[in-house]
């Protein structure tokens, strides 16, 4: 920017002491002596009787931001002797850095943490709408020095020297980049003004999307269903896990029917898996218990409807069995007690006599076994039946339930008197991985994890001690250094 060097910054000052000492003496001749160095003005920018510059005195340095005229010591009219030669190419070869690598950003709010980030990785900011008044120059592109720091923000009363001349320098480098497109946009709102700005530039990257019903859980899961369009039939579910927008009743009646289906399997599997344990019949059955044996026939006849359904093999049936709201109540009921609280199957007298269970068993591993063909999700459900229900225009977990009651969910995404908020229902995962060590296995739905109202995780990377209690507080965990 500035080639004058230490030897010419003492001659000019001889030149200038000169001047100012023959003014004293003789007017006449302190007017034939300012050809080369003004006059004392004390209405020059920087007050106080400086000496003002004229064109003669500067110099001309082209660069890759324009020539700029300069002069070396009354550089800044407002006396901000911080601001140099050396200082100025500093600011100036980062500037010209930031660009080559694509570098500049425009932030528009007190997002100071987003500004330290990028800065400390090489990021140079372009202030937003930064203008200065045109000014002379020695041509159409270049830069003239006062120009440069004739518009430095002052300095607030308490404010620290450092931090000015922080703010001071990206106002000059701001002005470095006025006719520079920007790379990055951070902005707290959605402005028009903002996808204009991509026709300058087609790589600049901005912090939102251009459509804000995209951004909401409506948005997202209204575009998850539309994954049918463009992928293979069936093949959209495999992606993530159901979800509906409740607040419209189609949806909602949807999600029912999903609820007790879901529901029906997964009594089929608590029965399967628990035959399976040590303790098998006495993990199924008991003579105190509290669930007839009824339930299990109604889940393997919802199961085969659904099959039939899959098949086409209901187009034939005149007439369709009508299943009440207060049966799957009770069947609901049923379901919760035994996957829940741990309940028993109580068989009658003439059930004991025969092989009920095995027969019941094997019949629920032949349906199951048929499912999975055209239920994609099959292997993330559990048997608890468990739901996340979120608020659609609300983030950072807020307001997210974990729900296992069709009637309580119903209450609060339905209510009778007319809400702003509207509710996505989504499947919890019901089997996640649990890493041990080396090894990867699917976690045992018995530590009863989603008992947690607000827990919405869907991977634990670490060992429990004991089951977590009930009502939603934790009863204990293993002392391990890390936990998930």
């Amino acid at each position: 920017l500035c080639s004058e060097n230490d030897k010419e910054d003492n001659e000019s000052d001889v030149e200038r002491k000169g001047a100012r000492s023959g003014a004293q003496k003789n007017s006449t001749t302190a007017k034939g002596e300012t050809g080369a160095v003004s006059d004392t003005d004390k209405d020059a920018p920087g007050g106080g009787g400086r000496p003002a510059t004229t064109a003669s005195s500067g110099k001309v340095i082209e660069g890759n931001l324009g020539p700029l005229t300069a002069t070396v010591k009354f550089i800044n009219p407002y006396k901000n002797n911080w601001i140099n030669a050396d200082r100025l190419n500093e600011l100036r070869k980062k500037v010209q850095d930031a660009t080559k690598h694509h570098r500049v950003f425009l932030l528009r709010g007190s997002f100071h943490t987003v500004r330290r980030a990028l800065v400390e990785r090489g990021w140079v900011e372009k202030l937003d709408g930064f203008r200065v008044k045109a000014q002379a120059s020695t041509s159409s592109s270049g830069f003239i020095l006062e120009d440069l720091v004739s518009q430095l923000p002052e300095r607030k009363p308490g404010e620290s020297r450092k931090n000015h001349i922080a703010k001071c320098e990206r106002s000059i480098m701001s002005r470095f980049l006025e006719h520079t497109p920007i790379d990055f946009l951070w902005t707290a709102r959605r402005e028009k003004a903002d996808w204009l700005d991509l026709t300058k530039n087609s790589s600049l990257i901005i912090n939102r999307f251009a459509k804000a019903p995209f951004t909401t859980k409506e948005g997202l899961c209204s575009a998850l269903h539309d994954f049918h369009w463009f992928y293979e039939e069936g093949m959209s579910e495999t992606y993530f896990p159901r979800c509906y927008n409740v607040w419209n009743p189609e949806e909602l009646n949807e999600f029912v029917d999903n609820f007790r289906l879901t529901a029906s399997m997964g009594l089929l599997k608590w029965l399967i898996e628990r035959h399976a344990t040590e303790e098998g019949l006495d993990a199924i059955i008991a003579d105190d218990g509290n669930v007839p044996s009824t339930c299990i026939t109604f889940a393997l006849t919802r199961c085969k409807e659904y099959l039939d359904y899959c098949l086409h093999n209901d187009i034939d049936i005149e007439e369709d069995t009508k299943v009440w709201d207060h049966d799957w109540d009770v069947f609901l009921t049923h379901h919760y007690l035994l996957t829940h609280e741990d309940n028993r199957i109580q068989l009658l007298k003439e059930e004991r006599d025969t092989d009920a269970i095995d027969n019941y068993l094997a019949e629920a591993k032949s349906v199951l076994e048929q499912i999975k063909s055209y239920w994609p999700q099959y292997a993330l459900d559990g048997y608890l039946n468990i739901w996340i229900v979120k608020p659609g225009n609300k983030c950072r977990g807020r307001g997210i339930h974990l729900m296992n009651n069709i009637k309580q969910i119903i209450a609060m995404v339905n209510p009778p008197i007319v809400s702003k908020t509207r509710y996505v229902i989504q499947k919890y995962i019901g089997k996640f991985a649990v890493f041990s060590t080396n090894t990867l296995s699917p976690c045992s739905e018995g530590m009863h994890i989603p008992r947690i109202p607000y827990l919405h995780g869907s991977v634990c990377v670490t060992r429990w001690h004991a089951c977590l209690e009930g009502g939603g507080g934790f009863k204990g965990l293993q002392p391990y250094e890390e936990h998930a």
